[in-house]
């Protein structure tokens, strides 16, 4: 894998050349609902899609659009083509970081995120649109999306949404890098006996679509989550009261404490916390990788990395 300096070279000069192929005037405002969305930021497979799923049944819209993954077709589409014009895809995301550096760039691409929502709402308003409701400018009750993609394309919905509402969502690395390499790497390895992959690997996902999901090793999936989690955590600063960070671990050992909290950051403070709550929380979930003594050992070799984001 190359380090870090490599990426940034090579990133910084594909995001050039996109740049002159995108460029376009700024845009000095758009049309948004008086209520700022809230959006769920962090690194694949840390809980994301359980917060999503619990926060729509709170009340929270989320889409009538959503996926298995709970992510809204609409903006999932919309944030792949950001990160396409930055150069970068999901795994390959630094690019879009160097990208929407250059504030024209984040004006050409809220353009275009703002044209592309405009034209598709009423696939993620879905019932609201028969009544009446076929905007976002229109739209009169808490909501948001769910994608860890925003991780990244933030500072193009901020353009867009100046008070967007952040919770970024943060699990164990070792646990998320095991999750990853269960997920993507392990049945390449199974089909082909071996460790040698196919150069290009391209699978359908939940959603019908194809897309490249390349099988990482642990290690690689380790550095991944370390970037996922290093630009959340900036981008959380960055909002200052308008984000929240949590861990997943907290929200399995205390959900209900730990959702009355969320809530009244969404402005839902006196929604009724679901009665099954504790039953659809798994606990063995936290620090899993403690049951497997070679991840531990994993865990032992990163601990530098891991004691940043205070694990």
């Amino acid at each position: 894998m190359p380090d870090r300096a490599d990426r940034l070279g090579s990133s910084a000069a594909g995001c050039a050349i996109i740049e002159q192929d995108i460029m376009a005037p700024p845009t000095p405002s758009f049309d948004i609902p008086s209520a700022p969305p809230v959006i769920i930021i962090g690194m694949h497979r840390s809980g994301t899609s359980f917060l999503a799923k619990v926060l729509h049944q709170c009340g929270l819209f989320m889409g009538t659009d959503v996926q298995g993954n709970h992510e809204s077709m609409v903006f999932m589409l919309i944030n792949n083509g950001i990160l396409i014009n930055c150069n970068a895809t999901w795994n390959r995301p630094f690019a879009a970081y160097l990208a929407l550096q250059n504030p024209a760039m984040v004006d050409s691409l809220a353009q275009y995120a703002y044209t592309s929502l405009e034209t598709a709402a009423e696939n993620y308003l879905g019932s609201s649109s028969q009544h009446g409701i076929r905007r976002l400018a229109d739209l009169d009750r808490p909501w948001g999306w769910k994608d860890p993609r925003n991780t990244f394309t933030l500072p193009v919905w901020r353009r867009i949404f100046p008070e967007i509402r952040v919770i970024h969502i943060l699990r164990h690395g070792v646990d998320v890098a095991n999750s990853i390499y269960q997920r993507d790497t392990l049945p390449y390895l199974n089909r082909t006996n071996g460790p040698h992959f196919p150069a290009i690997n391209v699978v359908r996902g939940k959603s019908g679509l194809f897309h490249a999901r390349p099988p990482l090793s642990l290690e690689q999936a380790f550095m991944l989550w370390e970037e996922y989690v290093e630009m959340a955590t900036v981008r959380v600063k960055e909002l200052g009261d308008n984000a929240i960070q949590i861990k997943y671990e907290d929200f399995l050992e205390a959900p209900r404490e730990s959702l009355k909290s969320i809530l009244a950051f969404c402005r839902l403070d006196d929604t009724e916390i679901p009665t099954d709550l504790e039953h659809r929380v798994d606990i063995s979930r936290a620090y899993s990788y403690r049951q497997d003594e070679e991840l531990q050992a994993f865990a032992e070799h990163w601990n530098d990395i891991l004691s940043r984001f205070l694990y």
